[in-house]
C-alpha cells in the first residue's frame, strides 16, 4: 500500500477518477487489493499507524467513522453509542456538503431537521424529527434510518432518498 499519499497525489487519482467518489475509492480498492486475502490484510497491516488523510474538513473523519461504522453495524444487529457532539458535527457538515462531495446538503434541502435526543435543529420547512443519528444517516444517504423518524417531512425525504438511490 502506499504509505505516504501527499495531498497533490490524492487531487490527481481523485481528478482521474472524474471526481467521483465511488469511482475513486473502486480504482484505490482495486490497486490496493493482493492477489490473496492474507497479502491484502498483511498489506492493510503494514499501514496501521499511518497519520497522513485526505485533504478535507477533519468532521468528515467523523461522518466516514460513524457514517460507515453503522453500515457494517446495522445489518448485523450490532449497536454503537457515539458521542453527540461528535454525531452532530458530523450532521453539520453533511447538511453543507453537496451529495458530489459525499454530502446530503440536496437531500435535506427545505426540510427541517430536529433531534429528539439532543439539542439539535436546523432548517427551515416540514419537520422531520428522530434521534440525532438517524437524522446523520439520512443526511447521507442511509434509508435504512427513516423507520426512526417522523414528522410531515418525513415523505419527502423518503422521495428524495429513493430518487437518490435509483
Amino acid at each position: 500500500m502506499r504509505t505516504g499519499r501527499t495531498e497533490f497525489g490524492f487531487c490527481w487519482e481523485f481528478a482521474r477518477a472524474g471526481f467521483d467518489f465511488d469511482r475513486f475509492t473502486a480504482d484505490g480498492v482495486e490497486r490496493e487489493r493482493g492477489v490473496q486475502p492474507a497479502e491484502t490484510l498483511a498489506r492493510l497491516r503494514a499501514v496501521l499507524d499511518r497519520t497522513v488523510s485526505p485533504p478535507a474538513p477533519a468532521d468528515s473523519r467523523l461522518v466516514e467513522m460513524i457514517v460507515h461504522g453503522e453500515d457494517i453495524r446495522r445489518p448485523l444487529g450490532i449497536t454503537r453509542t457515539y458521542p453527540q457532539e461528535a454525531v452532530a458535527d458530523a450532521l453539520r457538515l453533511q447538511i453543507r456538503t453537496s451529495e458530489g462531495f459525499g454530502g446530503g446538503r440536496e437531500l435535506v434541502a427545505g426540510l427541517t431537521l430536529a433531534a429528539d435526543d439532543a439539542d439539535f435543529t436546523t432548517g427551515a420547512g416540514p419537520e422531520i424529527t428522530g434521534p440525532l443519528l438517524a437524522l446523520l444517516l439520512v443526511a447521507s444517504g442511509r434509508g435504512v434510518a427513516m423507520a426512526d423518524l417522523g414528522g410531515i417531512g418525513v415523505d419527502t425525504l423518503r422521495e428524495r432518498l429513493a430518487a437518490h438511490a435509483g
